[in-house]
């Protein structure tokens, strides 16, 4: 028998796919999207590089990250998912406090910011938001955003452009944001490293 347009919708799955250094971490988060009836884990790393090798290969609609890494950081990570594929969502998941971090991570491609600190359940609520095309911040980090700036809708704009695939970028946009990697910064992009 065959299964209605409604039927084969309700059985899609979002991929989500994974970047933490602790392997309990990737375990739990794990554990809590496959539980989800509309997630599914479909890749994990530890390492940055390892982990944009891997989501080319996995092609996850979501890519959760924490902003530190083994041997390479969370914002290179972005910065060089943005420039692979700017549709790509992106959710930062860390310790790292949001008033200091989160701005600079929208900029770079991500679609949103959550502290590992938050409710299980508002970890699920920013996944399935950044999966929509929409942006989550806390509504604390909203508000400073709108108070410092005034214009808090150009960063959102930004954040959810995904106008320039790619292939339109030009040859030097692309070399630039690759030229950025980890590797390019004095101390390696070692462990435990937050790069501007």
């Amino acid at each position: 028998m065959k299964k209605t347009a409604s039927e084969h919708q309700a059985n899609i799955k979002y991929r989500v796919f994974v970047v933490d250094d602790h392997p309990i971490v990737r375990h739990g988060l794990t554990l809590l999207i496959n539980r989800e009836p509309d997630l599914m884990v479909c890749g994990e790393s530890e390492d940055g590089s390892k982990a944009l090798t891997a989501i080319r290969v996995a092609k996850p609609d979501v890519v959760v990250v924490d902003l530190t890494l083994k041997r390479s950081s969370g914002f290179s990570l972005i910065k060089n998912l943005n420039a692979f594929d700017p549709k790509l969502s992106v959710l930062v998941l860390t310790i790292h406090e949001e008033s200091l971090y989160a701005e600079r991570c929208l900029r770079a491609g991500a679609k949103g910011y959550v502290m590992k600190e938050e409710a299980m359940e508002n970890v699920l609520l920013a996944i399935r938001r950044v999966l929509a095309g929409q942006v989550y911040l806390s509504e604390e980090m909203q508000e400073k955003l709108f108070r410092s700036s005034g214009d808090v809708t150009s960063l959102f704009r930004a954040a959810c452009d995904v106008s320039l695939g790619p292939e339109e970028r030009t040859q030097n946009e692309r070399q630039t944001v690759y030229d950025r990697r980890e590797d390019s910064h004095p101390a390696g992009g070692g462990r435990g490293q937050i790069d501007p």
